[in-house]
C-alpha cells in the first residue's frame, strides 16, 4: 500500500525518519549514478575521500540540480513537508566502497547549515544495494521534545574525525557577518548513541531507487562498510520550508557561505530572487 501525503507528514513528525521505497525510476535513477561517478572522478573543491569513503557536496551537476527541483525527490520533499513551495538547499554525495571501514558517527545536520526557523529535511537516495549493516541508524523521535531538551533547539555538531564539539572558540565562524546571528540555543548529544538507542534505532535495508527522509536535526549514525561486498553510495538532497532564514551560526556552516549577497538575501529570506529557489 502506497504512503499518502498525511502518512509522511505523520512518520517524520513521529519518528523523525522513514522510507519510501521505489521513490526514484530507472531514468532518474541512471541520471544520478552518472553523476555520481562524475564528481569521484572530478570533485568539487569541497570534495573528500579517506580511505574509501568520499563526499562532495554542492557539485554544481545539472543532473543533480534538475533531480533536486524537478525530479521525483522534489515531490516526496514536498509531501513530507506539507508545502509546495519548498526549497531546494543543496545535494550530497555519500559514497563507502566495499570493505571501507569509517563509521559516521552520531550526529544531527541541522546546525551544520546556516537555516534558523522553518524546518529542514533530508531526502537520502540509495544508488546501490544498501544492507542492514550498512545502513543509516537513526535515534527515533531524536529531532523534537523530549528527547530533544528544548523546543526549537537544535543537536551542537561534533567534528568527525575526533569527535569534538564545533564552538565559537576552537572553530573559526563564517565570514559573512552581514547575516544576522542564529538565536537557535544548542544541545549536547552523546558522543555515542547508548546501547538502549542502538536496540530501538530506525534503520532500512534500500534497494537503489528507495529513499530515506528525515528531519535535519535528528540524530542518526552508520556503520562501516566492511562487511559488504559492493559500494555504498548515496545522495542525499536538503529542502528547507519557505520560513527558513539564512542566520550566521558560531562556526563555519557547510555548505560555506560563498552563494550569500546583500542583494539576494538581506534580510536572509530563501527567495526565488535570491539563493534558493523554490520547486515548480
Amino acid at each position: 500500500m502506497m504512503m499518502s501525503s498525511s502518512d509522511f507528514m505523520e512518520c517524520l513528525n513521529r519518528d523523525g525518519a522513514f522510507k519510501v521505497p521505489a521513490a526514484v525510476d530507472a531514468t532518474w535513477l541512471a541520471r544520478a549514478q552518472r553523476a555520481c561517478t562524475k564528481a569521484r572522478a572530478a570533485p568539487s573543491p569541497r570534495g573528500e575521500e579517506l580511505d574509501g569513503f568520499f563526499s562532495d557536496l554542492d557539485t554544481g551537476d545539472e543532473d543533480l540540480r534538475k533531480l533536486g527541483r524537478e525530479g521525483p525527490v522534489a515531490r516526496i520533499a514536498a509531501e513530507a513537508l506539507g508545502n509546495d513551495d519548498v526549497r531546494f538547499y543543496h545535494e550530497h554525495i555519500l559514497v563507502k566502497d566495499a570493505g571501507c571501514a569509517t563509521v559516521t558517527p552520531l550526529h544531527a545536520d541541522a546546525a551544520y547549515y546556516p537555516l534558523d526557523g522553518g524546518r529542514v529535511i533530508s531526502v537520502w537516495i540509495a544508488l546501490d544495494h544498501v544492507g542492514e549493516d550498512a545502513a543509516l541508524r537513526f535515534w527515533r523521535g531524536s529531532h523534537a521534545p523530549p528527547l530533544l531538551p528544548k523546543q526549537g533547539a537544535l543537536w551542537q555538531p561534533r567534528r568527525f574525525a575526533s569527535g569534538d564539539l564545533y564552538d565559537a572558540e576552537s572553530t573559526p565562524p563564517s565570514s559573512s557577518s552581514f547575516l544576522p546571528a542564529s538565536a537557535c540555543e544548542y544541545a549536547v548529544a552523546p558522543v555515542h548513541p547508548p546501547d538502549d538507542v542502538c536496540e530501538e534505532a530506525l534503520f532500512w535495508a534500500c534497494a537503489p531507487g528507495d529513499a530515506i527522509i528525515f528531519d535535519a536535526n535528528t540524530l542518526h549514525w552508520a556503520k562501516g562498510n566492511d562487511a559488504s561486498a559492493w559500494v555504498r553510495r548515496a545522495i542525499a538532497f536538503r529542502y528547507a520550508t519557505p520560513e527558513c532564514r539564512l542566520a550566521r551560526r558560531p562556526w563555519e556552516s557547510s555548505p560555506p557561505f560563498r552563494w550569500y549577497t546583500h542583494e539576494s538575501s538581506v534580510d536572509g529570506a530563501l527567495t526565488a530572487r535570491g539563493w534558493l529557489p523554490g520547486i515548480p
